[in-house]
């Protein structure tokens, strides 16, 4: 790339001073369970990945499973209740639960003695458990840890609005596979929680980490990505229990300290960033965004429990003001650097920027010395940068040497379903939920026989055609029938001398994905490879 990622820089003397960086989260059992409490669970699972098929095909009542046993009427009549209720939500899932295997909804008792209760089930004497069991690979962003906050929220809320609403103290969603013990992530919402924010929002709205009541990873794989733009704002602040000791507050120069080494951490993160997107390293941009993510969560968990002068608290807020800029910054380069998408690039220098402005009006506020303000210019990241444009021909020689062949991508087409003749009678196929179709048209041409072999050539056979989409890969899922809008889907046919075969692939993509930011590669193997830009 031309230029580079400019960063921002702090003219201070470091000094001594030491936090934990890890991840806040605390490898606890859910709370308020009891040992010998009573369940009532059901469980159900699925061998094809085709969730809404699956959910299509059951009645939506969990009987067909043998009843828990000494499970009272009023329970059974309650779970039951809950399992319908999940289901129904079914088709609101774009995230981690859409991929899952099977899932299991348990409740159970919580304790209501005045003494021993938690505060935040508010008295009720019931709690929810909905374990997610996952086997299939998740897509990047699903695996994400917005991929699983987005559908824990709509499992969580939906099930606080239905009507056994004030019998219910917490709800915990678990994502797990079948095969290990260690369940992969945990978040719980007690109610307490759940009534500091609105109702449930826009697809793809979510409680951010920060505002579960308890949230534990026990994967490294999940990136620490969450949307900026669709976070459910709290109606109000956690409470907290008070202090009975007197705890010694911190005055300005110990702030002064505190605000300074955090920022020379945040600082650190931003240099390695625009390293990497200067060589365009975007496998280690992702990375190294993840642990910004990671490192800005830390540094607000500890500037939010520093016992500061009230005094003070002003510039504290505005600190962390910026901190969750740099943390949405860290969200929109690892998306960015994933899906390879200049708009989250952007978006990112927007967040750092913000970030910058409003560290400085903290620092300004504690008199001590400002960072460094830059005018940023992220490239839009390229990486075909040669990729041939719509049309344009890729030749090559066949196997034998012989035979000259030209490729070309004509041009593409979102549809959301289509008809195939099949047994004399038109069959509609739809796109699945949340999903549509591409169609992608292309034009195979036998250019010419140079002697010495065969005069017929074969054409590339489908598979090797790969649709690049967003950070994904995606394979044709052409049927085996005449299609009606557009005719015989593309094969590997044999071509004679000057012949001109044209056909198309069908890819299944996301419904929300932009295909003009998309690429098809044609891999030959040791005969070349090409790649068409869709724009």
């Amino acid at each position: 790339m031309a230029a580079s990622l400019l960063f921002i820089c702090l003219f201070l003397v470091p000094i001594a001073w030491n936090i934990d960086f890890q991840p806040h989260v605390d490898n606890q059992s859910i709370p308020g369970a009891v040992n010998d409490s009573h369940w009532s669970s059901r469980k159900v699972s699925f061998d094809s990945p085709d969730l809404i098929t699956q959910f299509n095909n059951l009645t939506g009542n969990a009987s067909e499973t043998a009843p828990v046993e000494n499970e009272s009427r009023e329970d059974a009549a309650l779970n039951e209740s809950v399992h319908t209720a999940f289901l129904e939500i079914m088709p609101e899932f774009h995230g981690a639960v859409t991929k899952m295997t099977g899932y299991e909804i348990g409740v159970f008792d919580l304790i209501t003695d005045e003494d021993l209760a938690n505060p935040a089930h508010l008295g009720r004497d019931r709690g929810i458990k909905v374990t997610v069991i996952n086997d299939h690979d998740l897509e990047p962003l699903e695996n994400t840890l917005w991929g699983h906050e987005t559908d824990a929220t709509r499992i969580a809320q939906s099930l606080y609005a239905r009507e056994f609403e004030n019998r219910i103290g917490t709800v915990a969603i678990i994502y797990k596979t079948a095969e290990e013990a260690e369940p992969r992530l945990k978040l719980a919402l007690d109610a307490a929680d759940a009534e500091r924010f609105p109702e449930v929002g826009d697809a793809g709205c979510y409680i951010r980490a920060g505002d579960w009541s308890e949230m534990n990873i026990h994967s490294d794989d999940i990136a620490w990505f969450e949307d900026p733009g669709c976070a459910l704002a709290p109606k109000k602040p956690k409470t907290t229990a008070e202090e009975e000791e007197e705890i010694l507050l911190l005055g300005r120069e110990a702030l002064q300290g505190d605000l300074h080494q955090s920022t020379m951490l945040l600082i650190a993160s931003e240099d390695r960033i625009a390293e990497s997107i200067h060589h365009e390293h975007f496998e280690e941009t992702a990375i190294l965004a993840d642990e910004l993510i990671k490192k800005s969560d830390a540094v607000i968990s500890h500037v939010q429990e520093l016992p500061v002068d009230p005094a003070l608290d002003p510039a504290r807020q505005e600190y962390l003001q910026g901190v969750q800029n740099f943390r949405d910054a860290g969200s929109y380069l690892w998306r960015g650097a994933v899906a390879l998408d200049p708009d989250d690039f952007q978006a990112a220098e927007t967040s750092l920027k913000s970030g910058e402005q409003h560290i400085n009006a903290a620092h300004h506020m504690l008199d001590t010395e400002q960072i460094e303000e830059h005018d940023r210019t992220v490239p839009p990241p390229d990486p075909y940068p040669s990729a041939l444009s719509l049309r344009e021909p890729f030749s090559y020689r066949d196997e034998s040497g012989a035979n000259d062949v030209s490729v070309i991508i004509d041009y593409s087409k979102n549809m959301s379903g289509y008809s195939i003749e099949k047994n004399g009678t038109a069959e509609r196929v739809n796109a699945g939920y949340t999903e549509k179709f591409l169609f992608v048209v292309l034009h195979v041409t036998h250019l010419g026989f140079r002697g010495n072999g065969t005069d017929t050539i074969t054409t590339p056979p489908p598979e090797e055609f790969t649709l690049i989409l967003e950070g994904g890969d995606y394979t044709h899922s052409n049927p085996d029938h005449y299609v009606r809008e557009l005719g015989q889907p593309y094969e590997s046919v044999t071509l004679e001398r000057k012949e001109v075969y044209e056909g198309f692939l069908i890819y299944s993509i996301p419904e929300d994905a932009n295909p003009a930011k998309g690429y098809i590669r044609l891999d030959l193997g040791e005969k070349g490879q090409s790649i068409w830009e869709l724009s």
